[in-house]
């Protein structure tokens, strides 16, 4: 063998190991990714179960009080602070601070047509910085 072609297999072996590390790369950056998305999904369905939750424990609290569910007593919107009467600052208010304590940037409302009841439990999903953020809902809907 002449000196020359021992050269380039030496410098042969060099080029495949710099390949090799740059497939090697791009498999561990897929990985990443993939498991950032799976902890994405998994805190967003955490979050979804909380609010499922939340909503459910209030839905039987109405169905107790059934009566006063179907009058309209329970219904709160979005936008409302605070309650007035006895009844709507031990559970609508707690129901709101729950939510807010447990969501990010939780709230929720509540709607009576006099037949069927909506509870809605709204907060801020943060995904990563590409995507941005968005508002992310569950709605129950049922006869108390």
């Amino acid at each position: 063998m002449n000196p020359s072609t021992a050269q380039r297999a030496q410098g042969f072996g060099l080029v495949e190991v710099l390949i090799a590390l740059l497939v090697l790369s791009l498999g561990m950056m897929g990985l990443l990714k993939l498991q950032s998305t799976s902890l994405r999904h998994a805190n967003s369905s955490a979050m979804r179960l909380v609010a499922v939750n939340l909503s459910q424990d209030m839905l039987e609290r109405m169905r107790a009080n059934r009566s006063l569910a179907l009058q309209g007593e329970y219904n709160i919107g979005l936008d409302d602070t605070s309650a007035t009467g006895r009844l709507k600052q031990t559970e609508l208010e707690g129901w709101k601070t729950a939510l807010a304590t447990n969501l990010p940037n939780g709230n929720g409302s509540i709607s009576s047509d006099g037949v069927q009841i909506t509870i809605t439990a709204q907060w801020t999903e943060s995904w990563d910085a590409d995507l941005g953020s968005g508002v992310a809902t569950v709605s129950l809907r049922s006869q108390p």
